[in-house]
């Protein structure tokens, strides 16, 4: 059985329109720095969007393996066996990946990280200020938008307050044993 978990790992205050390109620049807001915790019968895996530098909670967690670290390119399936899947989502910068959970046939999540800020760049199609490619990032984001919207994922934007609020924290799991999500990521299109 597969169980993932939100955490917190900050908070970040920006501009707006950092985010959302096609806004006005001076409206101050703070969003999320998320992380998730896969547990899965063969391991455990910390998917971390990245504490950022302006994060007023970072978390310091011990690398246990540090030295096993290794570069991963293109997709990766962590456990072999298709339920956790790095895919790659590049535009962000050249290496991004999301996260890809399969917890059984009707219950699958992806977390997409820095590929997809928030639901509004998905559901406008409007990418941020900060990226490293624009033309790649936007096939990312439709890439994302067809697991959402066709193949029925539940979509955890990288750094969007509204869905942070409603989101189940560790240590609750957001997907519970049933498999079902219990809250509304899935309505929330």
């Amino acid at each position: 059985m597969i169980h993932v978990y939100a955490l917190c790992t900050g908070y970040i205050e920006l501009d707006r329109a950092s985010m959302v390109s096609d806004l006005t620049a001076g409206q101050p807001w703070t969003v999320p720095v998320t992380s998730f915790l896969v547990d899965h019968p063969r391991g455990r895996l910390l998917f971390d969007t990245g504490v950022h530098c302006q994060a007023n909670r970072p978390v310091d967690l011990p690398r246990p393996g540090a030295d096993q670290n290794r570069m991963i390119d293109g997709e990766h399936d962590v456990f072999g066996d298709g339920s956790i899947v790095l895919p790659p989502t590049y535009g962000h910068t050249p290496g991004h990946q999301s996260l890809l959970v399969r917890t059984g046939k009707n219950a699958q999540i992806v977390c997409a990280s820095d590929a997809c800020y928030t639901r509004e760049n998905m559901d406008r199609d409007v990418l941020p200020k900060v990226l490293w490619n624009p033309s790649v990032m936007r096939d990312s984001l439709a890439a994302l938008r067809k697991l959402r919207d066709q193949a029925g994922a539940a979509m955890f934007y990288g750094h969007d307050p509204a869905q942070w609020e409603t989101t189940p924290r560790a240590p609750a799991p957001v997907i519970p044993s049933q498999g079902s999500f219990p809250f509304s990521l899935r309505s929330a299109r």
